[in-house]
C-alpha cells in the first residue's frame, strides 16, 4: 500500500505539471482523475491501435492439426502468465462445464464438437502454479499449455479459436482482446477495469463477474452458442482501433496542445 501511494504521489506531481494526459482507456481516465485530482478536461483517451492485417491472415488448421484437435472447440488465452491473469478462474470454470457435459461431447454435436480444449499461449512465473492447478481440479486433460510461440505463430492462434477468454481484473486495455476481435474471434471477458470498454454482451462476446468460475462458465457457453452471431460485431469493433485511427486520435490531440493560445 506504501508503495502504491508513492507511485500515485509521484504521477500526480507528473501529471500536474504536463499540458495533457493520454491514457489508453475510459476506465484509467477515471482513475488518473480520481487518484491525482486531474481535471477532467486534461485527461484524453487513445487507446493503442492494433494492425489488423497481422491477426487477418493466421491458419488455424495448423494449431489444430499441431494439437490433434480437429474434433473440439478451443478456448484461448494469450498472455504472460502470471497470477494477476486469474487464470484460476478460467480453471475452475472449465471444471463448471465438465459437470454440465459440455466437455465431454454431450453439447455442441451440431457443429461435430466432441469436446472442448482450453489452449493457453505464453510463458511466466506462474505457469507451473497452473500446471498443478489443472491437475489438482481434475481437468488436466481439457488443458494445453503450449509455453512459448513465435509471434508469427499467433495469428493461428487466435483464427483456430472458436472463442477467447480473458479473466484478469487489471487490464489497462486488454490489447489481447483487440488482437482476437481482428481474427474474428469473439470474447468472454472479466466484467472489470479497462475490458467493459471493448466487450459489449450478446455484439462481440460476453462479461463475467471477476473472480467467479460459475460467470465465467456461462459467458464461454454464451460465447460458444452464439458464435457465429458475434463474429460480425468483433471485426466491427476492431475496426474503430487500427493503428490509423489510433494515429489520428492522438494527433488531434497534440494539435489541440500546440494550438492552445500561450503555446
Amino acid at each position: 500500500d506504501h508503495a502504491k501511494s508513492l507511485v500515485w504521489r509521484l504521477s500526480s506531481w507528473f501529471f500536474r505539471n504536463s499540458n495533457v494526459i493520454i491514457a489508453p482507456s475510459e476506465a484509467i481516465r477515471k482513475e488518473i482523475v480520481g487518484h491525482c485530482k486531474i481535471h477532467p478536461a486534461k485527461v484524453f483517451v487513445v487507446p493503442t491501435g492494433i494492425n489488423i492485417s497481422k491477426y487477418t491472415g493466421g491458419v488455424g488448421e495448423r494449431v489444430r492439426k499441431k494439437h490433434d484437435l480437429w474434433d473440439g472447440r478451443i478456448i484461448l488465452h494469450i498472455g504472460r502468465i502470471v497470477k494477476e491473469k486469474r487464470l484460476e478462474t478460467v480453471i475452475m470454470a472449465a471444471g463448471i462445464m465438465r459437470k454440465w457435459g459440455i466437455a465431454n461431447g454431450q453439447w455442441g454435436m451440431e457443429n461435430g464438437a466432441k469436446n472442448i480444449k482450453f489452449i493457453i499461449v505464453g510463458k511466466g512465473p506462474a505457469a507451473e502454479y497452473y500446471r498443478e492447478l489443472v491437475k489438482e481440479t481434475g481437468v488436466e486433460d481439457l488443458f494445453v499449455f503450449t509455453g512459448y510461440v513465435p509471434d508469427e505463430e499467433v495469428s493461428d492462434y487466435y483464427h483456430a479459436a472458436d472463442a477467447f477468454v480473458i479473466a484478469s481484473d487489471t487490464e489497462t486495455q486488454g490489447l489481447v482482446v483487440l488482437e482476437a476481435f481482428s481474427s474474428g474471434t469473439p470474447v468472454a471477458a472479466a466484467n472489470a477495469l479497462s475490458l467493459p470498454e471493448f466487450v459489449i454482451n450478446g455484439y462481440n462476446g460476453f462479461l463475467f463477474e471477476p473472480g467467479n468460475p460459475e460467470s465465467c462458465a456461462e459467458a464461454i457457453r454464451s460465447v460458444l452458442d452464439r458464435r457465429e452471431n458475434l463474429v460480425r460485431g468483433a471485426v466491427e469493433t476492431v475496426s474503430n482501433f487500427t493503428e490509423e485511427k489510433c494515429t489520428q486520435r492522438l494527433l488531434r490531440v497534440y494539435e489541440r496542445v500546440l494550438n492552445k493560445p500561450g503555446k
